[in-house]
């Protein structure tokens, strides 16, 4: 083999290509690759790239772009003008996989760090799927992890096989799959299947098309990455961000685990005390229940004996009522003719006494005037006297202020007149050095003028000469301008009147929608109230709503119960299943009694302790039925009783035991009526209920008893009373002998009934509901509408109003333009005179030149020494100004303190000053006052002796009042006195009825109230209770029970509870809870915790191996590439290079971030930047940095597309060489259309594309590539013949043809000419970023 070639020296080597449907390829294809050097060659455009292109796809490439596509389907074959589209696109990459002499480490210098990677980092595996493409995510139910880093050591590529088949399919509706020996598996397998050795879809392994120049015209970064690709830091790149992403969320999680232990904790110690208090508080309340019963039995039977005694006496009471009725009447009538005249007395008196009081009325008020307007008037005086005093006082500070006032202006007077000389003395000295340096600049100008103007006496002429030239030119085109102005401004006067129309109609409409925006407002704000309205109406309805869900709910869950309880049959015994169970062996059996009746729900339980047992009974139809179930179960385990129907007849119920007055005055019913049943079970109801009357409590059964009824007795709380005085209480309590059948029966009945009820009621409030919502959703529609043309008709306001300011600005920028054009031509014609001025000026200047040169040079020298003496004055000068504005300063801060306090004291004089007017007319108004003080006051002194008078004359009519009102009170005191004895005592009597009708309401009340308490309270029916056992209680071990020590202790019991407080019956089982949360909550704590200090710990560890592994790998490649035997100087034979590291912003470099700069110098150039070099140069640099990459880190294969097409034919040869060096390491595919390539390739392989848009791989020879890369129609024809001689069957098999080459001088294949430079290849316009881009 050539080249040294030897498959043992290479770990891993890509064995075979495979396509189907991609791209061009529609037949199955394959590309052997068993030699050193692969060429593949054809023409433009016959799908030599699509090679490429398959190998990056199934490596992972998920960039469409990348692979010359819009989007991922593209690659599917599309079908030509002969086949049609494909429905999948498939490619196979198959590598050899030996087995090596030494175990593969997959760490740096530490071997356990990779597996501390990897066993750390497995987990994230599944968390990083969510962030592949969709079209790129393997289906979930693959099977399972195929690579094994850790567990595979002994083979290059991590999988126990000595070969490796790697798979990627796509199908036409988007679905996608990888697999590795035909195992399904994910993208990431993909990638940690080739994790450092150079293979991957952004490696450097696969060198396209442009990618030379991509990468020397990326950036630092973008570099650095194909070093790290080659260093192995990529992998350790990669689990660092994983583990920086598991450190996130362990400290994330941490953060919330901590939250809720403390939660948790907080929690566990408020359910802790609340779980005392709940068993303390269940302690209390059980012995506060049974004192509680103890004390009701002992009220209860209290009240029935306090109740018989108070019945008695108030029939006695009543008898003497009736007697005192007659005589009350009586003595009515005599009160009622007294009291007349007595009211008729009353009423005279009652008139005087208002006379009198209108007159004492007038003098109070009177009196009182008098005594305020006293107070008012002595008020005034002392004021006016203070008011005085005050403005004596302020006299006095105004005189002193203005005394002050003079001697601050006095002061203000010397200070300005200071001021005003030294402002004299600045002004002169100041003026004095303005002379001094005018003088020094007209002696430095004339200096300066002088020196120039002996120097410049010839050039003078010239340029004036030149100066007449330019003027008569500059008169011209300023004639020219003046015109082009004048056509300019012709359209301005048009524009500024368009400009106004349009700024006017614009602010018409502003006034427009500034209106329509107010009316919108209001609407919408009207709208939103209605809307907010809406919604508290919803919010209620939705309470109710949720009411009603609850209540239907709670009523189907107890509906449900019940029939499931039905259907169960529970409380029925084994035994009647057992007959029930031979109901289709046996015909006859009609079913148990409990299932053929019905009763309203308030008599279930009467009837249910009235039937008892026999609700149980299995109904059949005749005896021999009976007989039948009992030859066939003879053996029951357990009570059946059987009721053949047809030996049982209905009978009417009998009465005749029951006596007239015992109908007439007693409440009872027949049991049987209250059943509705089937009529053939007439006789059967009849045989058990005939004889039972239902009565409605068990003290009305007794009384039935006594009084001779011969009937069994029921009531309605469940109590039976027998024929012979048997009793059986709650006979319908228990479930053992199927007591609850009926009730169960008859309330599932009535939840049926509520469940309809309660449904019709959540229709109307769904209607409702929905009547809200679609009234909402208008409403809602309406607001939109609303906020829509209120936010168009601000928008249009806010662009109407750009509309003025626009047009404002355009009719300013029109009016300035065409001042300026009107200014630039006033312009033009003073330049026009004055180019007509230059020129006559000029004419003299000239004559005047030679004489003016000799008087400069006499000139100079005096204004030096002028020049001189001027300077050392005006130094002198300027001190002297410096001293006068100090001392002028001083002086202006003297007098602007002064002034501020003469402003000061003007402000008080005047403040004083008001103030002495305000006090002089207060005095005037209260001297005023006063004289209205004295006027009132005698006014009401005359009233006062006029209502004196009055008074004095309504003596003696109150005196002849006081007589008959005396004995009319007498008359009416009489009859009164009598009265009252009388009703005294028939009140009495009605107090004492009363008080024994309301003492045994009372009694009544509280025993009713005592019952429902202890219902509501203890859950138990006490008159029941009292009933079965009617002894009253005992003390604590045998002692009488004593109700006062009874309820004492109850008391304290229920201080003790109340002192409790709110007790939470559920935080005991809570407590458990919490108790077992917490330690949970406290183990995840700290297994999080130590999970994120080994991760911290890894993060700085993987840090350390890239960075170690960075560096080695750079240095190892920039020797490889710019040392003296690098690759550059090798492929340019001499020159220059250099690979550094760029240094950050603190000027360090950092081996983990710092981004990697190249500098190349071919011989003879020195290209300031990469870009400077030559098409050729360029790839020669990019090839020798991959290379020098390769020879540091080789890759199990290279695909070269097209390098070598910038390369001349030394170049190409430099290039063929370098590649040869390689062999020992790796093997190439070239793709290439240079001849010299083509001669170096151990094998060539031919893409052609016999039928348009189909690709097939040919076998060919040297000789049969043209140089555009065609090929010879024999070798294509041979190819077909080839193939279909080998694999009649498969359409397009392949057949490989190896080539053994000869050295050929590269001129005679040019026929003795010398080879042309090639031309650069058509450039993409992509950088490192698009090529290499994942």
């Amino acid at each position: 083999m050539r080249g040294g070639f030897d498959r043992r020296s290479i770990h891993v080597r890509l064995a075979r290509l495979t396509l189907s449907g991609f791209k061009s390829f529609a037949d199955r294809t394959e590309f052997s690759f068993d030699e050193p050097i692969i060429g593949v060659v054809g023409p433009n455009g016959c799908g030599k790239s699509n090679v490429v292109d398959a190998v990056k796809w199934v490596l992972g490439e998920r960039s469409a772009k990348s692979l010359r596509g819009s989007a991922m389907q593209d690659v599917i074959f599309a079908g030509s003008a002969a086949r049609k589209p494909m429905g999948m696109a498939e490619v196979t990459l198959t590598f050899e996989n030996p087995r090596l002499e030494q175990p593969r480490s997959d760490g740096p210098e530490d071997p356990e760090l990779a597996a501390e990677v990897t066993a750390e980092l497995s987990p994230t595996a599944a968390r990083n799927e969510d962030l592949m493409d969709d079209e790129e995510m393997i289906l979930a139910g693959g099977d399972g992890a195929v690579v094994d880093r850790s567990g595979v050591r002994h083979r290059r590529l991590p999988i126990d096989t000595d070969e490796v088949s790697v798979t990627r399919r796509l199908y036409a509706d988007g679905r996608s799959e990888y697999l590795i020996n035909d195992r399904k598996c994910r993208l990431r397998d993909i990638k940690e299947l080739f994790l450092d050795t150079g293979v991957g879809t952004n490696a450097y392994s696969i060198i396209e098309q442009g990618k030379v120049d991509a990468m020397l015209l990326a950036n630092p970064m973008e570099r650095r990455s194909i070093l790290e690709e080659a260093a192995g830091v990529a992998k350790f790149r990669q689990r660092k961000l994983e583990s920086a992403r598991k450190l996130d969320a362990a400290e994330r999680n941490l953060v919330q685990v901590r939250e809720k232990l403390a939660n948790t904790e907080r929690r566990l110690r408020i359910v802790r005390g609340q779980a005392e208090k709940a068993l303390k508080f269940r302690s209390l309340d059980d012995r506060r229940r049974h004192l509680r019963t103890a004390i009701a039995r002992d009220q209860f039977h209290e009240f029935d004996e306090r109740l018989n005694g108070l019945t008695r006496q108030l029939a006695s009471l009543e008898s003497n009522r009736r007697d005192l009725a007659s005589v009350l009447a009586t003595l009515e009538e005599q009160k009622q003719t007294a009291e007349i005249e007595r009211h008729q007395a009353q009423e005279r008196r009652h008139d005087l006494e208002q006379l009198r009081l209108s007159e004492n009325n007038r003098l109070d008020q009177a009196q009182q005037r008098i005594e305020l307007t006293t107070r008012h008037r002595d008020d005034a005086t002392s004021a006016i006297a203070d008011e005085g005093r005050r403005i004596g006082e302020l006299e006095v500070q105004v005189a002193e202020l203005g005394r002050e006032l003079a001697e601050v202006e006095s002061r203000i007077d010397e200070s300005a007149q200071e001021a005003a000389t030294a402002e004299q003395n600045l002004a002169e000295e100041t003026r004095r050095r303005h002379q001094f340096e005018t003088a020094r600049a007209e002696a430095i100008a004339t200096v300066d003028s002088s020196r120039d103007a002996v120097s410049a006496a010839d050039r003078d002429r010239i340029r004036l000469e030149s100066a007449v030239r330019a003027s008569d030119e500059r008169g011209v085109e300023l004639q020219a301008r003046l015109g082009r102005l004048a056509e300019k401004s012709r359209p301005f006067a048009a524009d500024l009147d368009v400009h106004r129309i349009q700024r006017l109609k614009a602010r018409v409409r502003v006034d427009v929608l500034v209106d329509e925006i107010d009316s919108l407002d209001r609407t919408l704000r009207m709208e939103e109230d209605r809307i907010v309205r809406l919604d508290d109406r919803r919010a209620d309805l939705t309470r109710r709503i949720a009411g009603n869900r609850d209540e239907r709910t709670g009523t189907e869950s107890r509906r449900h119960l019940l029939h499931e309880m039905a259907t169960a049959g529970e409380g029925i015994g084994d035994a009647v299943r057992d007959v029930l169970g031979l109901g289709s062996e046996i015909p006859g059996i009609i079913g148990t009694l409990a299932e053929h009746i019905d009763v309203d729900r308030s008599d279930a339980e009467a009837i249910e302790a009235g039937l008892g047992p026999h609700l149980q009974a299995v109904l059949v139809e005749s005896s021999a039925v009976a007989d039948a179930i009992r030859l066939r179960l003879p053996d029951l385990d357990g009570r059946v009783e059987l009721l053949p129907i047809s030996r049982f007849t209905k009978a009417e119920n009998d009465l005749s035991g029951i006596s007239c007055s015992i109908k007439e005055t007693e409440a009872f019913v027949f049991a049987v009526d209250l059943v509705r049943a089937d009529p053939r079970l007439g006789g059967v109801l009849q045989h058990l209920l005939g004889a039972t009357l239902v009565v409605n409590t068990f003290d009305e059964s007794r009384r039935l008893a006594l009084r001779g009824v011969p009937c069994r007795l029921v009531s309605r709380d469940g109590h039976v009373l027998g024929l012979h005085g048997e009793v059986i209480l709650r006979a319908a309590a228990g479930r053992e002998e199927g007591h609850g059948l009926l009730g169960r029966k008859a309330e599932l009945t009535e939840l049926e009934g509520l469940g309809a009820r309660l449904e019709l009621v959540r229709a109307d409030l769904e209607t409702e509901s929905s009547s809200l919502d679609a009234e909402h959703e208008t409403r809602g529609v309406r607001r939109h509408a609303l906020g829509e043309g209120l936010r168009k008709a601000r928008s249009e306001e806010v662009e109407q109003r750009y509309a003025i300011d626009r047009t404002s600005q355009m009719i300013d920028r029109i009016a300035r333009e065409r001042g300026e054009l009107e200014g630039e031509q006033r312009e033009i014609v003073e330049q026009l005179i004055a180019v007509h001025a230059e020129r006559r000026r000029l004419d003299g200047e000239r004559a005047m030149a030679i004489e003016h040169e000799a008087s400069l040079t006499a000139a100079l020298r005096i204004a030096q020494a002028e020049l001189e003496q001027i300077g050392s004055k005006v130094e002198a000068a300027a001190e002297r100004v410096a001293e006068h504005r100090t001392d002028l300063g001083q002086i202006n801060a003297r007098l602007e303190s002064t002034r501020r306090e003469r402003t000061r004291m003007s402000s008080a004089v005047e403040e004083s000053n008001r103030q002495l007017d305000r006090g002089r007319i207060q005095i005037g108004e209260r001297q005023g006052r006063i004289a209205e003080y004295v006027e009132i006051i005698s006014a009401a002194e005359i009233e006062v002796e006029a209502s004196e008078a009055s008074l004095a004359s309504m003596t003696d009519r109150f005196a002849e009042n006081g007589a008959q009102l005396t004995a009319a009170n007498d008359s009416v005191e009489r009859s009164a006195v009598a009265l009252e004895a009388t009703r005294v005592e028939a009140s009495r009597l009605d107090r004492d009825a009363h008080a024994l009708e309301m003492a045994r309401r009372e009694i009544e009340i509280k025993r009713e109230s005592l019952e429902e308490s202890m219902f509501e309270e203890l859950g138990f029916d006490l008159s029941g209770l009292l009933e079965a056992q009617p002894e009253l209680p005992e003390g604590a071990e045998g002692e009488p029970f004593v109700r006062d020590v009874a309820i004492e202790e109850s008391e304290s019991l229920r201080v003790e509870i109340k002192r409790l407080g709110n007790v939470n019956l559920d935080a005991i089982e809570e407590l458990d809870d919490l108790e077992v949360r917490n330690e949970d909550l406290a183990r995840q704590l700290g297994d999080i915790d130590s999970a994120r200090v080994l991760l911290g710990d890894l993060i700085e560890r993987l840090d350390a191996a890239s960075r170690i592994r960075f560096e080695e790998t750079f240095n190892r490649v920039r020797e490889n590439f710019a040392g003296s035997q690098g690759m550059f100087r090798r492929l340019f034979g001499g020159g220059s290079a250099d690979l550094y590291l760029i240094p950050g912003e603190d000027g360090t470099v950092d081996w983990l971030e710092s981004g990697i700069e190249i500098r190349a110098k071919p011989p003879g150039k020195e290209p300031r930047v990469i870009s400077q070099l030559s098409g050729g140069e360029k790839t020669m640099t990019a090839v020798g940095l991959l290379m020098a990459i390769f020879q540091s880190k080789p890759s199990p294969f290279c695909i070269l597309d097209e390098v070598d097409a910038a390369l001349d034919e030394a170049n190409v040869e430099r290039f063929c060489n370098v590649v040869r060096q390689f062999l020992d390491q790796s093997h190439f595919i070239i793709i290439t259309h240079h001849k010299r390539t083509m001669q170096a390739c151990d094998r060539l392989f031919g893409i052609t594309m016999p039928e348009r848009g189909v690709s097939r791989r040919v076998t060919v020879k040297f000789d049969e590539v043209g140089r555009d890369g065609r090929l010879a129609g024999d070798a294509v024809r041979r190819s077909e013949t080839e193939d279909q001689a080998t694999e009649p069957v498969i359409s397009g098999a392949d057949s490989v043809m190896e080539i053994e080459t000869e050295a050929v001088d590269p001129a005679t294949l040019l026929g003795g000419r010398k080879a042309p430079e090639a031309p650069l290849p058509e450039t993409s316009g992509s950088r490192l970023a698009e090529a290499w881009d994942d």
